[in-house]
Parts: C-alpha cells; sequence; structure tokens
C-alpha cells in the first residue's frame, strides 16, 4: 500500500488560496448588496389650479440596498418643444388639502426631508415639485425624475398620466372634461383614488 506524502508548505498554499477565493467571494458579495439602488413608483398625482402651487406626485421610493440613504431633494426634468422644463421638490412639508369628516378636519401634507429609507424598506407618500411652468406641461409626460440621495443620484424615468392626476380624475366624473383618450392615441383610465 502507497502512502501520499504532502508537503507541509503544499498544504498551507491551498489553504490560503481557499481562504483568498472566500474573502473575494464575500467582498463581491457585499458590493452587490450594498451598492446603491432606489426605485420610484408613481401611484397617483395631484396639481391644483392655483397659480405658484405646488403640485404633489404619490410615489413609492424603495430602497433596494443593505444600507440606508436619505433623500435629500429630488428634482423631475424633461423637454417640450425644445425647452428644458424643470420642477424642484426640497421637502419642507406643504399642505396637500384638507379632508372635512363629520365634525372632524384633517390635514394631508407632503413629505419632508431629509427622508431617510432603511434598507431592504420603502416609504410612501406625496413628494412637492415646484416649477415656473404650469402644472398642465408635466401631464401625459414622460420624465425624468432625479432622486438626489447622502449615497448618490439615481434617475429614473416616471411617466405622469393624465388619467393619473386626481383632479381630472374628479373633473371627469363631474363632467367637466371629456377627454377619453391620451395624446398617442390610447383610451385614458382614469384613477378612482381620491387624496
Amino acid at each position: 500500500m502507497k502512502t501520499l506524502k504532502i508537503d507541509a508548505d503544499i498544504v498551507a498554499l491551498i489553504i490560503s488560496g481557499i481562504s483568498l477565493a472566500m474573502s473575494f467571494f464575500v467582498f463581491l458579495r457585499d458590493c452587490w448588496h450594498e451598492r446603491f439602488r432606489v426605485k420610484a413608483t408613481v401611484v397617483k398625482w395631484f396639481a391644483s389650479h392655483v397659480s405658484n402651487y405646488p403640485f404633489f406626485i404619490w410615489m413609492v421610493i424603495q430602497n433596494d440596498s443593505k444600507l440606508p440613504c436619505s433623500i435629500i431633494k429630488m428634482e423631475i426634468e424633461f423637454e417640450r418643444h425644445g425647452h428644458p422644463i424643470r420642477a424642484v421638490g426640497h421637502g419642507n412639508k406643504e399642505l396637500v388639502s384638507t379632508v372635512h369628516n363629520n365634525d372632524q378636519t384633517r390635514e394631508i401634507y407632503s413629505l419632508d426631508y431629509p427622508l431617510i429609507i432603511d434598507g431592504y424598506q420603502s416609504v410612501g407618500g406625496y413628494f412637492h415639485f415646484r416649477s415656473d411652468i404650469a402644472h398642465f406641461n408635466f401631464e401625459d409626460q414622460t420624465v425624468i425624475l432625479k432622486i438626489v440621495t447622502n449615497r448618490g443620484t439615481k434617475k429614473q424615468k416616471i411617466e405622469l398620466k393624465y388619467g393619473d392626476n386626481i383632479m381630472r380624475a374628479m373633473q371627469y366624473r363631474l363632467g367637466e372634461i371629456n377627454v377619453t383618450h391620451d395624446s398617442t392615441g390610447k383610451p385614458i383610465i382614469f384613477t378612482t383614488d381620491e387624496l
């Protein structure tokens, strides 16, 4: 019977190689889980006819990273007829609406910044934006949403659909408007959500 004699230096080299490979794997896995990833989903939005009043977008912002992040500012950008249009949101709670039910009054406010989102968590609510351009210019547009956080800036395309504007849905139900198709010719499905 033959015995296999392995040199101690070779064993040490093999163990060191395995340790190095495992360390590299753990490093890559941690980088993957800790990378900066946020995603926004638009639920509905609301714009008043009052001039110089902000418009509000109800969004859910998901932090798909293991590390928390803080939203510091949000911007919307798009181009219309060759001109850049921009709206900025700095937080600082804005009154969205006042709801009267029976003898109770409830005020709804937009979210305040900095807004901390823990790892693998999400937050939803109204985010407000101000622009020098009237809110109806944003309707039926695909815009670039820029989410500025303490970990970086994320740009994402979102749609501000005509039918998701709560004001337009209320006008449609009251018979004040009769728009049934968007600018691409698709039928508009008006939201049934209230504020």
